[in-house]
């Protein structure tokens, strides 16, 4: 199975990552690799077992250039953070919102889950 971690460059995301490919999976990640969250964005690419895709979640084009064969979504990417999402609402909407319909779709896109 190939799964897809959206924000998989992150701390749950390598995580999990690791797991997923001791389990025999192989994994892709697509991360925007955000300063706030990666100080060191050649550290964190390097660190993934996969791929990484560098884009915006709620970009349709960055989930065009994926690679073909993903057979499950597993969607951790969000930004964070109370206190900035109270006077950057419209980058936590887009990303937050947009981001998990375009993931959604992406999924619904590749037939019946099978995330098993």
């Amino acid at each position: 199975m190939t799964v897809l971690l959206t924000g998989g460059a992150g701390f749950i995301g390598q995580h999990l990552a690791r797991r997923l490919v001791g389990a025999g999976h192989e994994v892709v990640a697509l991360d925007l690799l955000h300063p706030q969250v990666h100080a060191d964005p050649e550290a964190a690419v390097a660190a993934f077992p996969g791929p990484v895709v560098v884009g915006d979640v709620a970009d349709p084009a960055a989930w065009e250039g994926l690679p073909e064969g993903v057979t499950c979504v597993v969607h951790l990417a969000a930004e964070t953070g109370t206190g900035q999402s109270m006077y950057e609402t419209e980058r936590y909407h887009r990303v937050n919102v947009e981001g998990t319909r375009l993931a959604a779709e992406f999924a619904r896109a590749r037939g019946p889950p099978s995330c098993r």
